[in-house]
This record gives structure tokens, C-alpha cells and sequence, in this order.
């Protein structure tokens, strides 16, 4: 358990986050809530000061810095919600004070305790150093005015990041930086553009590590039409408001292929209809599962200009697929890969998730070779982060009933996750490269692996411009659909405000589009 005191709560979330890194078994503990099982932390924020002490039993480790800033500068001045020029610089200093402090209480430990430091308190370092958001690679976008050393040395002492992290960070962001140029020597002026996202959140069935609201149309069959009905309507609003040439497009859920051919014909008739598909940069169709996949489906949307899709096996054993509560096989994906091609369809991407339950270093290996030599024109690679909505949570808590057992459980986890996500970096090799990343929101790596990181790999000139537009907020996205968000992209400010749609399915249903 952590015992977190901190004198401006302004700051708590942003703590927090970082403790959910570097203390992921926390909650493993709630059983021994004893005063022997506390980790005592006390952040005292000063004008432009931070003093912490991070103690365990008699183990105390203290820290002090003085931060940039002006004389009249405090802490609260510098909360997120009011400019101020020092603000990353203010909470860089915070987060890697603390960061360091805890990280010296554990060598501290381990020097006492040895090999049974981590039956005292678990506490690992963080990949990702300070860095708790979903874009890492957005912090190093937005130095690229800076050399690769100057920003290398930022990410790694500023953030206290990995050289591996920080270097796959930097890479993403100058790709990134490449591709938006290019279009902007084309006079593609992409900050005045915008795009529309599309959400079909019906699948085949619901997957046990998924927290996404998903409905199986075995279940809700019934709401297909009724919601193409209404997801018509909205489309039908923005087009009347003006969203008619967006730069990109992008079907995604959910499993859009889960509806049934005479629906997902009616969504992509309208779009072609309404939004000139044949005109965007860019038409992406998540096809997704491949038991939702068949020739009609394909070809129809092939014949609906369609640039790009997604088939996502997720793993290629069986017995996982299975154990995940998938209805395919390796052979089904196969078959849909294959079909897609004899339609002419050129620009395929594939999911593969590491650290799928039961699979080892072995099995990640086996599918990501696999995936490769189909040379599907991008592939991404996601770190398997346990949710608390999702049904797989509770199987690995019970296979890690104790905490000797939640130790060894998760180290072995996190090792071969890790192995898993560096096999994928060196295996794209020369012919794929990473061009967008994110890491899971508010992720606290249970049981999962200790960077959390999703990274898009594509052969050079095949990257899915949505993804980068969508990850750098780089203009306005107009979202429709249960569970859409529109980013709306103030090109002056260079800021993003966001507006939700309702989540629930039949909510959206029963909702009145005004």
C-alpha cells in the first residue's frame, strides 16, 4: 500500500500515474494493510522548490531541487490549467524527483535484503521515466527544431526515459515530421483540414481482454439496422455543417465487417455519397476479425474506394485465440489475407498484441514471423494491458493468489513482454518502420509489460496518415458513432478541446440528432 501526502492537490492525478508505473502490485496488497506493508510518501512544493522523502520502515530517502522559474512563480501558478512558461519544467522536476527518490529506496533495499527485496515492497524502474501519457512521441515532435542529441539527452535526463524509449520516440516523431512535410511541399494545408472517424462498435464476439464498449451481434443483432439508422442521421448532420472533402476517413470499432452486408453497404454508399472517399489522401476500413470477413464483404468494400484495411489475427496459435474467446483459427485469418489480395486490396495492415495470456516469447515470435512473411504493407504491434472492464483481469489475479506468487507472475510477464516488443522493433528491420506510437492511458501495467507501448510499423510511404493525425492532434477530427469523440483542433493555439458521444448502445439508439 502507498500512503502519498502532497501539499498541492492540484498535482495528485499526475503522481499517481507515475506510482501506477513504478508500484504496479499496489492493489496485489490490499489484503496486508498493515502499517510493516506502507510506503510513506511526503511531497512538500514550495515557490519554486520540491522536497520529497520516500520511507519504508526505517529506510528513508530524501530529495530537494530548486526550479526555474520567476520569484513570483508557485505551484499552483503553474497548474495545467493556466499558461505558464515553466509548467513541463515545474512537473519534470516533480515527477523525476520522485521517480529517482523511490528508485533509490529500492537499491536501498536490495542492498538489506537481497534477492527477497521484492517480498518487502515490489517496485520496478520506469521505461518511460516520467513520461505517463499516451503520446511519448509528441513530446519529441515537439522538439524537432533540436538536434537528435540535444533531444536524446532531454528525453533521457529531463524525462529520465530509456535510451531504447527515448531513441523509438525520436524516430516515430521524425518520420512523422517527414511525412506531414511532404504534404505540406504538396500545399496540402493539413492544419485547415479535418477528417472523419466513423464507429461501429458491433464484433463477432466480445475478446476477454477487451474494455472497449463492444456489443456481439450474437446478442445484439437486433440493434444493427436501428443503429445504421442513426448513425446515418448523424453523418447526415455533419455533412449539412460542412464536413464534405475530409482529408482522411476512417471505419473503425469494434469490428465494422460484424455488421451484415446490406448495413455495411449503407454506410459506405452514404460516405462515398456524401464525403467524395475517391478524393481523401486517405480510406481506411478496419475489416478486423476474420470470421467477420467474407468475398462480399470484401469486394464491397474494394468497390467503395476503400485505400486501406485492417485483418487482425492478434495471435496465430489456436489455442490462444481460443483461450481469448475468438470463434477463428490461424487458417480463417490466412483465408481472409489471401481473399483480400485476390481483390486488389493493396494496403493491408495486421494487429498482433504481446503478452496475450499463456503466450511466451516463443509464441509472439511465431506469429510476428508469420505476419512477416505475408508482407502485409503495415503491422502493429500492441502491448497487452489488462483492464479492469475486461474479463481476463480476474483469471490472473487468481493465478497470483499470494504475493510471492503476483512477484515472480509479473516479472516473468514483464520480461518476456519486453522481449516480445524488442524482437518486433529488430525484426521490421529495414523493411518496416515505426511511424506512430501511443502507450495505454492511465495504464498501470498490471500484470502487463513495464512500457505499455503500441507501435505502428509500415513499409515506407504506406503509413496510415489518420494514426499520426489522430496521436499529434494535428486537426480537427469529426467522430460519429456510440462512444466518438470529436477532437476539434484550434489551428491559432494549437490546442484540442474535445466533445463525447454517448457510450452506450442503446443510448445512442434512442438518441434524438438534433
Amino acid at each position: 500500500m502507498i500512503k502519498l501526502t502532497l501539499s498541492e492537490e492540484d498535482f495528485d492525478y499526475e503522481i499517481r500515474a507515475l506510482l501506477k508505473t513504478i508500484c504496479p502490485l499496489e492493489k496485489v496488497n490490499d489484503k496486508k494493510d498493515t502499517s510493516d506493508n506502507i510506503l510513506n510518501i511526503d511531497i512538500n512544493l514550495l515557490p519554486r522548490e520540491v522536497n520529497i522523502k520516500v520511507i519504508y520502515k526505517t529506510e528513508e530517502i530524501s530529495f530537494s531541487e530548486e526550479v526555474e522559474g520567476k520569484e513570483t512563480d508557485t505551484w499552483k501558478s503553474i497548474d495545467k490549467r493556466i499558461k505558464n512558461p515553466y509548467r513541463l519544467k515545474y512537473k519534470n522536476v516533480l515527477k523525476r524527483g520522485l521517480l529517482t527518490s523511490v528508485l533509490e529506496l529500492k537499491e536501498s533495499l536490495e542492498k538489506q535484503f537481497g534477492a527477497d527485496a521484492d517480498k518487502a515492497i515490489y517496485i520496478r524502474e520506469s521505461s518511460w521515466g516520467t513520461m505517463t501519457g499516451v503520446r511519448p512521441s509528441k513530446i519529441a515532435y515537439d522538439m524537432l527544431q533540436k538536434s537528435d542529441e540535444d533531444i536524446m539527452k532531454i528525453l533521457t535526463e529531463e524525462y529520465a526515459a530509456k535510451e531504447e524509449c527515448a531513441s523509438l520516440a525520436l524516430e516515430v516523431a521524425r518520420t512523422e515530421e517527414s511525412i506531414l512535410d511532404s504534404l505540406e511541399e504538396k500545399k496540402i494545408d493539413i492544419a485547415s483540414g479535418y477528417s472523419l472517424y466513423i464507429g461501429i462498435p458491433f464484433c463477432p464476439t466480445t475478446c476477454a481482454y477487451c474494455s472497449f464498449a463492444s456489443y456481439p451481434v450474437t446478442r445484439f443483432g437486433d440493434y444493427t439496422e436501428i443503429y445504421t439508422d442513426k448513425l446515418l442521421q448523424e453523418l447526415e448532420k455533419l455533412y449539412s455543417e460542412g464536413c464534405t472533402n475530409p482529408q482522411t476517413i476512417y471505419i473503425g470499432g469494434g469490428t465494422p465487417t460484424a455488421l451484415d452486408i446490406k448495413n455495411l453497404e449503407r454506410i459506405l454508399e452514404y460516405v462515398d455519397k456524401h464525403f467524395s472517399p475517391s478524393k481523401a489522401l486517405e480510406y481506411t476500413v478496419e475489416a478486423g476479425r476474420p470470421d467477420s470477413l467474407d468475398f462480399d464483404k470484401l469486394k464491397c468494400i474494394k468497390d467503395y474506394h476503400v485505400s486501406r484495411i485492417s485483418i487482425n489475427p492478434q495471435t496465430l496459435k489456436d489455442d490462444t485465440l481460443k483461450r481469448i474467446g475468438r470463434s477463428h483459427g490461424s487458417k480463417a485469418f490466412y483465408e481472409a489475407f489471401d481473399m483480400a489480395r485476390s481483390l486488389g486490396h493493396d494496403n493491408i495492415n495486421c494487429d498482433l498484441i504481446a503478452g496475450l495470456p499463456g503466450e511466451n516469447f516463443s509464441d509472439f515470435k511465431y506469429s510476428f514471423d508469420g505476419i512477416c512473411s505475408l508482407s502485409p504493407e503495415s503491422i502493429t504491434v500492441h502491448s497487452l494491458v489488462i483492464k479492469r472492464a475486461s474479463a481476463i483481469r480476474e483469471n490472473l489475479n487468481n493465478e497470483a493468489l499470494s504475493l510471492d506468487n503476483a512477484i515472480s507472475f509479473y516479472k516473468k510477464r514483464s520480461s518476456d513482454m519486453d522481449k516480445m516488443i524488442a524482437y518486433s522493433i529488430e525484426k521490421a528491420g529495414d523493411k518496416y518502420k515505426p511511424y506512430y506510437m501511443y502507450r495505454q492511458k492511465n495504464a498501470d501495467a498490471h500484470f502487463g509489460s513495464t512500457g505499455q507501448e503500441n507501435i505502428g510499423f509500415s513499409i515506407t510511404g504506406m503509413e496510415c496518415l489518420y494514426n499520426i493525425l489522430m496521436m499529434e492532434e494535428k486537426q480537427t477530427i469529426y467522430a460519429a458513432g456510440a462512444g466518438a469523440s470529436t477532437k476539434y483542433y484550434d489551428k491559432k493555439s494549437k490546442t484540442v478541446s474535445r466533445s463525447e458521444n454517448v457510450k452506450s448502445l442503446m443510448d445512442y439508439c434512442n438518441k434524438k440528432i438534433l
